[in-house]
């Protein structure tokens, strides 16, 4: 408590880092084999595969970046709405066009 926005939210990565980047690398690591297994499972599952391996790489850079960024600048607002998602559709409704 008493620490500025942006320190704590630094400090909520920095606590959160590792975890996120295991289960991560774990979920992708537990999924190529199926790309690569050939026959009818190949067929069947390396489209959807690949798919979610792409989210969860992408997810876990959101969680990086972009929910940092909106904990560091709108606190209030995302303690009043109830979650990030919601905070990102305020910030974008008050940002000024291009």
């Amino acid at each position: 408590m008493g620490k500025s926005p942006k320190d704590a939210a630094v400090d909520g990565i920095s606590e959160v880092r590792l975890a996120v980047l295991a289960i991560t690398f774990m979920l992708c690591v537990a999924l190529v084999p199926l790309a690569f297994s050939g026959g009818i499972v190949q067929f069947m599952f390396e489209g959807i595969v690949w798919a979610i391996i792409l989210a969860l790489l992408s997810s876990a850079l959101v969680s990086f970046t972009l929910t940092a960024l909106l904990a560091s600048n709108r606190p209030m607002e995302i303690a009043l709405v109830g979650g990030v998602g919601l905070a990102v559709i305020i910030y974008l409704m008050r940002a000024k066009p291009f």
